[in-house]
């Protein structure tokens, strides 16, 4: 009895291992048929990205030198790979959030915008380059607790650079377009000369309303130079004596009363 309940055991043992081999050798060569379709579908994409068109600089080239970075633009495309959407959301567009390095060396990040496929940076930011220089961009997907890489883009060859001017990069993977704009460094006459001029003016016309109003602060007149002569000394006035009998004022120098006769 025990002996057929063994064998029962282990014949049902046989049956499920073989079935659980036949069910993983299954699953095993459906997701070999999923890679292959994957692998084929990211060969396919990665040929048509290969031929979007890329657009070179084309300006009077740039010197080494300090210059400012003033914009950054950047389009994604509209879905991830394998036709997948950038958030779970079918509508919503990805939040862009762009670092910008030139030489390898992190000079700024643009913030994302929300639910957008291109995003557009203002800066202002002064970075050095030479001959050999390259701004690189790389842009994610802002997702906030993980980001989705989305790619990059290059811009090399300063001797194409211009400035004032929008100058597409060499772009790749899910990044569709991008751009920079440089602008000179102001010089500090650029900066403050109109501080200067205005101080200038002003103080020329305060001068100028002092000449036409107040001509006596700079103009002497000829009566001013008018010298009044000395005046002459007055000679003393003797003191009048009256008479002593009749109050007849007395001649200086007498001692009789020309009315009275009285002697003094």
């Amino acid at each position: 009895m025990r002996g057929a309940v063994g064998l029962g055991v282990v014949l049902v043992t046989a049956l499920s291992c073989k079935g659980s081999g036949k069910r993983l050798t299954a699953w095993a060569e459906q997701r070999e048929a999923e890679r292959a379709r994957d692998n084929e579908s990211d060969r396919a994409e990665a040929e048509a990205l290969a031929q979007r068109p890329i657009l070179r600089p084309d300006g009077p080239g740039l010197s080494a030198g300090r210059y400012r970075l003033v914009e950054v633009v950047v389009e994604a495309e509209p879905f991830k790979r394998r036709a997948e959407t950038w958030d779970a959301a079918p509508a919503d567009a990805p939040e862009l959030e762009v670092e910008v390095a030139v030489d390898g060396k992190h000079v700024a990040t643009c913030a994302p915008e929300h639910d957008s496929l291109t995003t557009r940076c203002v800066l202002e930011v002064e970075i050095s380059i030479d001959e050999r220089s390259i701004i690189s961009l790389e842009v994610q997907d802002d997702d906030h607790l993980l980001s989705d890489p989305v790619g990059g883009a290059t811009l090399g060859d300063p001797g194409t650079w211009g400035l004032g001017i929008a100058l597409p990069m060499v772009h790749k993977d899910r990044v569709k377009a991008a751009s920079i704009v440089l602008r000179a460094v102001p010089t500090w006459w650029a900066l403050y000369g109109w501080r200067v001029i205005g101080s200038g003016a002003g103080i020329a016309l305060g001068l100028l309303a002092l000449a036409v109003f107040r001509r006596s602060l700079f103009v002497v007149h000829a009566r001013e130079l008018v010298v009044d002569p000395p005046v002459a000394p007055v000679a003393p006035v003797a003191p009048v004596v009256p008479c002593l009998a009749c109050d007849q004022p007395l001649a200086p120098g007498t001692t009789i009363c020309s009315k009275c006769g009285a002697a003094q």
